[in-house]
């Protein structure tokens, strides 16, 4: 027994390595002789064991143990097994288990005492630390496992203790009448007492082994993060630099280190501070309030070894290394960020300028639809101050035409979603009611990487939607007057096309007879008045409208003062406003178009005179086109009906019409005689002179009055009694002849 107490105590005093070491006093303990078996359990985290690493060691000993299980060794076996746990669901937590001579059982022991199956009989050395001696194992302990067979077999147990805390149990077998003796429970207890003190002593080996370890990685990694910072680190001796990093060679321009250690904060600035400080005296400051315990951190001005400055954000913290205070400041090159920064801020500049001076109305929202800012231009446009509306939610302040709040509220939600919303148009209420329509276009405002706001550019689009619409009105207008098939008819479209942009209760077209003086209605409508038959254009509004070929634009006050000074007269109910516009064709006035308005006096503006213009010419035209075309048809039914024969030819005598007169005294179609010559009557009883003569006159612009002899058709001959003209184009320049013919035969031949 001694003898394994010597083995023990070498391997206590070798044993670096805590499972060998235990390994090693459990194969001490039966090769001794003086055990037949041996087993050491420590518990939860004895020697420090990893419980991942203790998980992995239970399960590669279990698949190393079970063959030797299977086999059943002899109970005396030499082999020695370690088994090492972690704690269980709800039994002990096992850090190393180690036995000699108890072979693959052992494993199945660890596991059922690692689930919480610890016999009873182990219980009170667990928990006491009393001594277990079991003379008779079958009749005391009965379930435990590890149990040979043996009647005389004694199990001894004692608890492996240090500072007064169980961390284990070590127990040992063989006979029962050497397991009772108090010497031998002595030594077995000496030698747990032994194995307390070593496994406490390789855990405080461990632990710091552990600690300098990390001390070492600890400075590794400090110093790789020193070399490798973007930042200049510098550690100074009250004001000298005695170490840097390799950022701070690159960030201040310099060849290396040396350029820089040894040296002072001032030598690498300017003489003085932006805010007129003395560089010196300042840094003084900075590294003195930073010695005395308060960090420092400010804006610095820096230089590189050429001299060229640099923005730098410095801080700088007292640190303590063997019983020296030291200071390490921290240097970043902010130059970038400054130039940022004034850019922004001459950005924003710029966008308060425009904010400001911008004519189209710039505001911006939150997710709410609460307006955060407006622009100054919506007072010229909408009329409101923008102080009146900020803070309050858009379809609560009346600006905004109902039908479209659903549309700006889904639009607000697009944009707040990411996306950007272009040429949106709305209708919006003017503070004095009247309608604007506004082209919105709205992007996301971007802070910290979330969408904070809508920032939307609002352009009045009133007049241009207006002068679209005008545009459309006057092509439909013109488009009419080719399709129309009266005046009637037209006027009816025409009103019609601007009852969209004004009010087409008052409207009177009224047609100018410049032999009577007279204005003649064409087609009138008026809610309060009857509209005269006709009436003098010398004493009315209308007639300057038609005498001064010029537009008239008046409110009421203009009208009072024209009927005070007598130069009109009135024609009844005084209007709020009054627009005239003269009907014009070929620089004559036929006539007028009027409207006006009994409630609005600001209802026509420039816009609506410039197209009644446009429409006073069109229509002018129109009208005059449909004189000449009446005047023409009733010249054509004339021509047609008559009993003359008449002829029309171009300029060189080529026939281009002839009546039905013609046909019936020639004989001659229309279709023989166009495209030919008069020449198909000469019946040759007139000579050359006569014809010469008669050409010589007309085409020197002359009319011809004679008598032809002429043959028909079919031979005969008939006398006519002819009147030949030219036709004259507006450059004075002959375009056709007419000549008008009567047959006389029978009046000569009665005679």
């Amino acid at each position: 027994m001694l003898q394994a107490l010597r083995l023990v105590n070498r391997l206590i005093i070798r044993g670096k390595d805590c499972k060998k070491l235990l390994q090693g006093v459990s194969d001490a303990l039966t090769q001794s002789g003086a055990y037949d078996t041996a087993w050491i359990m420590l518990l939860d985290r004895a020697c420090n064991v990893a419980p991942a690493e203790e998980e992995a060691r239970l399960r590669s000993v279990d698949q190393a143990d079970e063959p030797a299980a299977t086999k059943k060794k002899d109970a005396r076996s030499n082999s020695s097994e370690s088994m090492e746990g972690s704690i269980g669901p709800s039994g002990l937590g096992i850090s190393i288990a180690v036995q000699s001579g108890l072979g693959g059982s052992f494993t199945e022991f660890v596991e059922q005492v690692r689930l919480g199956s610890l016999p009873p009989c182990f219980g009170n050395v667990l928990s006491q630390g009393e001594h277990l001696v079991i003379e008779d194992p079958f009749e005391t302990c009965p379930d435990y496992p590890l149990l040979r067979g043996g009647r005389d077999e004694g199990i001894l147990s004692v608890p492996i203790e240090f500072d007064g805390k169980v961390h284990g149990l070590l127990t040992v077998s063989t006979s029962a009448s050497f397991i009772v003796g108090k010497e031998d429970q002595d030594i077995l207890a000496e030698i747990a007492a032994d194995i307390g003190f070593a496994v406490h002593e390789l855990e405080l080996d461990n632990k710091r082994v552990r600690v300098e370890e990390e001390l070492r990685n600890d400075e590794t990694r400090l110093r790789t993060l020193f070399e490798t910072a973007h930042d200049s680190i510098f550690i100074m001796d009250k004001s000298t630099f005695i170490d840097c990093n390799d950022a701070t060679v690159q960030i201040f321009g310099c060849d290396s280190k040396d350029d820089i250690l040894g040296h002072s904060p001032w030598e690498y600035s300017p003489e003085k501070q932006p805010d007129g400080q003395d560089s010196r005296k300042k840094a003084i400051a900075y590294i003195q309030a930073a010695i005395d315990g308060t960090p420092q951190r400010f804006y610095w001005k820096h230089s590189w070894k050429n001299g060229t400055e640099f923005d730098a954000e410095v801080s700088l913290n007292a640190l303590t290394l063997n019983g020296k205070t030291y200071l390490q400041a921290i240097v970043r090159d902010i130059s970038d960020m400054v130039q940022a920064q004034e850019e922004l801020k001459r950005s924003e500049e710029l966008y308060r300028l425009s904010f400001t001076n911008a004519t189209d109305v710039i505001y911006s929202m939150d997710s709410e639809g609460t307006l955060l800012s407006v622009s100054p231009s919506v007072k010229r446009v909408l009329g409101y101050d923008p102080e009146s509306l900020v803070g309050k939610k858009f379809h609560e302040l009346g600006i905004l035409d109902p039908d479209y709040i659903d549309d700006v509220a889904d639009n607000l939600a697009r944009v707040f979603s990411g996306e950007t919303i272009n040429a949106a148009v709305f209708e919006f209420i003017a503070r004095g009611g009247e309608r604007k329509i506004g082209e919105v276009s709205g992007a996301p405002l971007w802070r910290d990487g979330k969408i904070a706001a809508v920032v939307s550019v609002a352009r009045d689009i009133t007049e241009r939607v207006k002068a679209e619409k005008i545009r459309n009105k006057q092509y439909n207008i013109v488009r009419a007057m080719a399709t129309a098939v009266d005046l009637n008819e037209l006027f009816k479209i025409v009103r019609n096309e601007l009852s969209d942009l004004i009010s087409t209760k008052n409207f009177v077209l009224a047609i100018y007879d410049e032999g009577t003086g007279l204005l003649y209605p064409l087609f009138d409508e008026d809610e309060k008045d009857d509209v005269p038959d006709s009436w003098p254009a010398a004493r009315s509004l209308t007639g300057r409208v038609v005498l001064s070929k010029k537009s008239i634009l008046l409110n009421r006050e203009g009208i009072m003062e024209l009927l005070e000074s007598g130069e009109i007269d009135a024609y009844g109910t005084i209007p709020e406003a009054w627009l005239g516009v003269p009907l014009i064709a070929d620089e004559e006035t036929v006539g007028a178009i009027v409207v006006q308005n009994y409630d609005e006096a600001e209802t026509y503006d420039g816009s609506i005179v410039e197209m009644f213009e446009m429409l006073g010419h069109s229509l002018g035209n129109y009208i005059s086109r449909k004189r000449i075309e009446a005047e023409r048809e009733r010249l054509s039914a004339a021509i047609e009906q008559a009993a003359e024969s008449v002829i029309i030819t171009d300029s060189d005598g080529t026939i281009e019409y002839v009546n039905p007169s013609f046909e019936k005294i020639t004989g001659f179609s229309r279709y023989e005689a166009i495209g030919d010559n008069p020449r198909i009557l000469k019946s040759g009883e007139q000579d050359e002179k006569f014809y010469k003569n008669l050409w010589n006159i007309i085409s020197n612009g002359g009319v011809w009055h004679g008598h032809f002899v002429n043959k028909r058709k079919d031979g005969t001959l008939y006398s006519e009694e002819a009147t030949i003209s030219p036709v004259f184009d507006s450059s004075g320049e002959i375009v056709h002849y007419v000549a008008v013919k009567r047959d006389i035969t029978r009046e000569l031949e009665l005679e």
